[in-house]
């Protein structure tokens, strides 16, 4: 999934929406730590939104890993392929508020994915993005 949403960012096929600066994400093991969490817990529990069901949004959980962030975004998907969702996505139209434009935005520097097996055999993924703040940024590539 990583690789197809840096692939995505990336085609110029999408430049109008990106203006051709959506720069490829950084990997953020302890996003992935987030995004996977939340999988896990939508199949656990038999749900599937945004917000836990202790009533924390994206942001919440994210903040409460420790991650410092100054924009945050995020896509669920419930799908039988990873591909395949990721596919559903960037069908989706082109500049809306959307899991499309949250892909494509440049104010995200950091994503972390996490997949979890349903026993039917599909898939819940979860795709939490960040934009840093700039000190935070410096401070990681030190």
């Amino acid at each position: 999934m990583f690789e197809l949403l840096n692939r995505d960012r990336s085609n110029p096929a999408y430049t109008a929406e990106t203006g051709g600066q959506a720069a490829p994400l950084r990997w953020s093991a302890g996003l992935a730590a987030v995004a996977r969490a939340h999988s896990e817990e939508m199949l656990k529990a038999g749900y599937f939104g945004h917000v836990d069901r202790e009533g924390r949004s994206p942001g919440t959980r994210v903040k409460a890993a420790g991650i410092p962030w100054q924009t945050v975004g995020e896509n669920i998907a419930g799908y039988g392929s990873v591909a395949g969702a990721n596919a559903a996505f960037m069908r989706e139209p082109a500049h809306e508020e959307n899991h499309r434009a949250i892909i494509l935005s440049r104010k995200y520097t950091e994503v972390g994915v996490g997949i979890v097996k349903a026993p039917d055999g599909s898939y819940y993924i979860t795709e939490d993005f960040v934009g840093t703040p700039a000190e935070s940024q410096t401070a990681r590539t030190r």
